[in-house]
């Protein structure tokens, strides 16, 4: 889902808050109109700014300002969901006014932040400490580039030194399940006999993981647990290093 709205922004410092994790995703708090601190999952896959769950909508008495659609890049079964006002959405020193919120309810959390939320700023996820951290400023030129499909960060990844061809050590299995605004899909995994790179990044014979119902892979928390990466979205630039 891809639904951006003009917001008004003010940074007081560098932010730098514990992340834990839902699953494989992280999770902040953040408060809503001064309530608070509710659960976020910040999803690098999610293309909007905020979206929040019913109960919280209910609990805040978010007035509904319209709708919009939204799905999952598959375009299984889009949906129409109600776009809602929040005079003010606070992460620790990072403070939103005016923010239009959009309603849903597939996450296990309070809500879901994507990376459009911070657009103008540099946001770090260092799974080794399990932290969160937005500062302004911006990546070198030289920082590796990625596009933005969907809203959603896109890079070129090699996988045993070819592009869209892996050499697979055992039969794909199902070995989760997951859920998008569309409904719930299976994941596929294999282990593979090669290596990945992903920027500086290399794993050796790692499990790749395949899901139908989408056009793109995955990078995902398990392969970067090792890892600082930092996105720029305002100039699509990421950074991944050690902690």
């Amino acid at each position: 889902m891809t639904l951006l709205f003009a917001l008004s922004l003010s940074i007081s410092g560098p932010v730098d808050v514990p992340m834990t994790f839902d699953g494989h995703v992280p999770v902040i708090e953040a408060k809503i109109n001064g309530k608070g601190p509710f659960r976020f999952e910040v999803d690098t896959g999610f293309g909007g700014q905020v979206e929040v769950s019913p109960a919280i909508a209910q609990q805040l008495a978010l007035p509904v300002v319209g709708e919009a659609q939204t799905g999952d890049p598959s375009g299984r079964a889009p949906k129409k969901v109600r776009v809602m006002k929040a005079e003010s959405f606070d992460v620790d020193k990072v403070h939103f006014g005016a923010i239009n919120v959009v309603e849903g309810g597939h996450s296990e959390a309070d809500g879901i932040i994507g990376l459009n939320l911070f657009r103008s700023l540099l946001v770090t996820f260092d799974y080794p400490n399990s932290r969160f951290q937005v500062r302004s400023g911006a990546l070198p030129a030289s920082a590796m580039a990625y596009s933005a499909e969907h809203g959603v960060p896109t890079i070129e990844i090699d996988v045993a030194g070819q592009k869209f061809k892996v050499d697979l050590a055992s039969e794909a299995v199902v070995v989760g399940r997951g859920m998008t605004a569309d409904g719930p899909f299976e994941v596929l995994g294999a282990k593979l006999n090669g290596e990945v790179h992903v920027g500086t990044t290399t794993l050796t014979n790692p499990r790749i993981d395949f899901v139908s119902v989408f056009p793109h892979g995955n990078v995902g928390s398990r392969l970067l647990r090792k890892s600082v990466v930092t996105f720029d979205p305002q100039n699509q630039r990421l950074a991944i290093s050690a902690p």
